[in-house]
């Protein structure tokens, strides 16, 4: 377990809402029922100031929409866990002048954490826009693990995930070993599946949408959804997919 756990607790009824932190997307939630929902943060958190962004939208709201977000922080295990709230916010329709379609900011806050998971690997990254050899670079990088994961290749899917992998297990409270192994045993009981299917990749049209402050790269297709697609027993797994340039090399962060 991480020593200490980030959660976004997140109330929304009858409104589209999107949550960044620290100009990553961390959750979205469709418009529906009232709902509760949590949302693990620390793969977003870095030490120092941490800024939260809060989207409404688009469109028109009815007057009985809501949205109340938390977010906490709790240190130790189980119910001898303390927990300190960081943030704090509750939106109501009528405050706000909605844009009809795009989302609109409706807050930003702000909180500190002294110690969190240490730096990432985005961190460091420049923010100069990628050159056309950075995009060539990067379609390259998806469609060798997309060909890693259409052979069946464990150690090539692993090995191209590798800085995801180390950072995921930072956030998870495991060792990168330990990440390593149950990333392995994550993909080779989908390999295993009979029904196991990747769509082919289509890299033309393919996106690369700046987060972090142009520090990461979100890899979609040409609508916007995650570049590589399977399907096991009929249910579609998405890979998404978010780059970063680590060592002079782009390498897969989220």
């Amino acid at each position: 377990m991480p020593t200490s756990q980030f959660t976004l607790k997140l109330l929304t009824g009858g409104v589209k809402a999107r949550v960044n932190i620290n100009n990553m997307q961390a959750h979205r939630q469709a418009e529906g029922p009232t709902k509760s929902t949590k949302t693990d943060l620390n793969a977003f958190i870095i030490e120092g100031k941490n800024v939260v962004d809060v989207f409404v939208g688009p469109g028109a709201v009815s007057s009985g929409a809501n949205l109340d977000l938390k977010i906490v922080r709790a240190d130790g295990e189980g119910k001898a866990a303390k927990e300190t709230k960081l943030a704090s916010f509750r939106w109501e329709p009528g405050k706000t002048e909605m844009h009809p379609q795009v989302p609109t900011k409706v807050w930003c806050g702000e909180f500190k954490v002294d110690k969190a998971f240490g730096r990432w690997s985005w961190q460091d990254a420049p923010n100069t826009p990628p050159t056309a050899a950075d995009q060539k670079a990067i379609v390259v990088l998806v469609e060798q693990l997309h060909k890693a994961l259409t052979d069946k290749n464990v150690d090539a899917a692993v090995a191209l995930m590798r800085v995801k992998i180390d950072e995921m297990g930072r956030a998870f409270g495991l060792s990168a070993d330990e990440m390593t192994t149950a990333q392995k045993e994550n993909l080779q009981a989908a390999f295993s599946a009979k029904s196991w299917s990747v769509a082919p990749l289509i890299a033309e049209g393919m996106q690369l949408v700046p987060v972090a402050d142009g520090r990461v790269y979100v890899v979609t297709d040409a609508p916007g959804k995650p570049p590589i697609k399977a399907t096991v027993d009929k249910q579609p797994i998405l890979f998404p997919i978010s780059v970063t340039r680590a060592d002079g090399a782009w390498v897969i962060v989220r």
